[in-house]
């Protein structure tokens, strides 16, 4: 049933539902074609596809061994994802003809994630081996692995050459072009990402954002290091939740097990509001579709699509330099270490993953070991 979810501390950010649809199976994931006209769920037994426009369902594609982990391609025709039954699987189909077009196998471990290069035919997959694979979409073959230090999830970089990638232990970086070298940079924080959830990348390529259990950590995603830490959101750590970035980069929302959504501002550096909402369902997967200023969201069965106020991403206009305060550089920085044993002089110098990705030449990789960022509660 379509709501209108007005508990804001601001009418301008009001959101509304414009429909929502039940579908028969629990939805495990969502995803918005490149061009926004066109939304797809996955669940264990089928695909559905939508009219992003009218929210009208296009088709549902059966999928015997289910589907998590939807992503579309470049050509908006295919989809990829990876099996639920054969957790070691990943598939692409053509919805167009209802025909897979590949198969994608290496070893037996789940595949955990899935990420599409923001440009090119091919993706990266975390695995339950602790390996992350890059993968060539048209020919079906493996291009490279590299390894990480415990099983995770990992993301595309928009500039396409960066791989980052998380697990339990950190944020690591990859470069796609040395991938088997190894992560080039690491990030250790001082509290496991014991609850890891998932991880995004801001837009604008400037954020990279961990959702542990009820804790969102940013970091810069050119020193990979951390800036502020987001709490007072409800989660159970048996419940999926997630969270995407506004099409500016200057907010993201994040889900709770109480099925309201928590918006957060990035350049204040705080919580702004939460929406209330009637359904009690968690919200565990979204996507932010840019092209029509739309939130699609799965909460159980349910698919919403949600529209946004006119000046949505236009309240928070502030430049990314109120994120940079005067003790940080551009290019690099001192981080004071809060972790024993510290060094001598308690500092450690950190190369940026833009200069690192651009003159690597085989140095050891940088880490940053337990910075702690501020801690801001919801408002």
């Amino acid at each position: 049933m379509a709501k209108n979810l007005s508990d804001c501390k601001n009418p301008e950010h009001n959101f509304v539902i414009e429909k929502s649809i039940l579908l028969p199976y629990v939805i495990t994931s969502v995803n918005i074609s490149r061009n926004g006209e066109i939304a797809a769920s996955t669940s264990n037994a089928n695909i559905t596809l939508l009219d992003a426009i009218s929210n009208d369902v296009i088709q549902v594609l059966p999928c015997e061994m289910g589907a998590t982990n939807l992503q579309f391609n470049h050509t908006n025709n295919s989809l990829l994802f990876s099996c639920i039954i054969s957790n070691n699987v990943v598939k692409s189909l053509d919805y167009t003809t209802g025909k897979y077009l590949n198969k994608y196998i290496d070893g037996k471990a789940e595949v955990h994630s899935i990420s599409m290069h923001p440009e090119k035919n091919m993706f990266v997959t975390s695995n339950g081996d602790k390996t992350l694979k890059l993968w060539d979409e048209r020919s079906g073959k493996k291009i490279d692995s590299s390894t990480i230090s415990a099983p995770g999830i990992a993301t595309y970089h928009p500039d396409g050459i960066a791989v980052f990638a998380a697990n339990h232990n950190g944020m690591f970086v990859y470069d796609t072009r040395r991938f088997s070298s190894g992560s080039l940079m690491a990030y250790l924080p001082a509290r496991a990402f014991d609850q890891l959830r998932c991880v995004r990348i801001s837009p604008n390529g400037k954020l990279v954002a961990v959702l542990d259990g009820d804790v969102v950590e940013i970091l810069l995603t050119k020193e990979i290091t951390p800036v502020n830490k987001y709490t007072g959101f409800s989660t159970d750590k048996n419940i999926p939740v997630d969270m995407c970035f506004s099409v500016d980069s200057s907010t993201f929302i994040t889900s709770t097990t109480d099925g309201d959504l928590a918006i957060w501002n990035t350049n204040q550096s705080k919580g702004m509001y939460t929406i209330r909402s009637d359904d009690l369902q968690a919200i565990q997967s979204m996507k932010m579709n840019p092209e029509y200023m739309q939130l699609c969201t799965a909460a159980g069965r349910n698919l919403s699509f949600w529209q946004l106020g006119q000046n949505y991403v236009k309240l928070f206009n502030e430049t990314y330099k109120s994120l940079i305060g005067s003790n940080i550089s551009q290019s690099s920085f001192e981080l004071e270490f809060k972790v024993d044993p510290t060094p001598s002089n308690g500092l450690i110098k950190i190369e940026s993953v833009e200069d690192v990705l651009h003159s690597y030449e085989g140095a050891e990789p940088s880490i940053i070991i337990g910075a702690e960022p501020n801690n801001n509660n919801i408002s």
